[in-house]
């Protein structure tokens, strides 16, 4: 299960490296997502 979760930690940079944050990690003034649409990007990542 190494690779997948290698893959999972990839997916999850990628998303924050695009921006997207969750209510509880973003900083003030920043767009929010939910926690679905934060799952739906990672699976995004996951899937390209």
């Amino acid at each position: 299960l190494e690779q997948e979760a290698v893959a999972i930690e990839e997916a999850v940079d990628a998303v924050l490296a695009d921006g997207l944050r969750t209510a509880d990690i973003a900083r003030k003034g920043e767009p929010v997502a939910s926690t679905g649409q934060f799952t739906d990007a990672v699976i995004a990542k996951l899937q390209a």
